[in-house]
């Protein structure tokens, strides 16, 4: 095959990842000519690829989704099953959101149909869609999703501790004032 398309590459492992990297050269070394490789993952996994396959893989960051097409895609998500909005804008909030990432539209309209599904309903209104936000089963798919790929990176999780112990939202923190506070809250580390 001149293409080689390769889906669902974020549940690899490190060992796995390890050994999709080793086949993917012995693909692209014994063929001549050598297929190109595609592989589709989150962008919240580029990392751990980089980390164990350095300049293996060119990297081409798609850009977020944008609200209207999430928009869209929540509307066709949501009537598969039949579920709809009962009011104008429902699906722009859940849109806005998701912040354009479709993994978590999805995640997140599975817990509002779960939320409809307590009331044996199938409309929704802006108040099913803050309580399928604050709902404690999304909470941990979204913390999933979105920082057990820093896990794997030594130190990741200090720094989000210190962050979260010393930053309010949307505030920053210079580097000197970071590595201050990881040395106060975990002691000073050897190199």
């Amino acid at each position: 095959a001149d293409l080689v398309l390769v889906d669902d590459a974020d549940g690899l492992g490190a060992d796995e990842l390890r050994t999709f990297v080793r086949d993917v050269h012995w693909a692209r070394t014994t063929r001549t000519p050598p297929p190109r490789i595609l592989v589709a993952i989150r962008p919240e996994k580029v990392p751990a690829f980089e980390q164990i396959a350095k300049k293996v893989f060119d990297v081409v960051e798609l850009p977020p989704r944008s609200t209207a097409a999430l928009r869209e895609q929540a509307r066709t998500m949501l009537g598969w099953v039949g579920v709809e909005a009962a009011s104008p804008g429902s699906y722009d909030r859940l849109a806005f959101l998701a912040g354009g990432n479709p993994t978590l539209l999805f995640l997140l309209c599975r817990a509002l149909t779960v939320e409809l599904s307590r009331e044996d309903r199938r409309r929704f209104t802006p108040h099913h869609v803050e309580s399928a936000w604050e709902d404690p089963e999304l909470r941990e798919s979204v913390r999933d999703l979105l920082w057990a790929p820093l896990q794997g990176f030594e130190g990741a999780s200090d720094t989000l501790q210190v962050l979260v112990d010393f930053c309010d939202p949307g505030d920053t923190l210079a580097l000197d004032d970071l590595t201050w506070a990881i040395e106060e809250t975990i002691g000073e580390r050897q190199p």
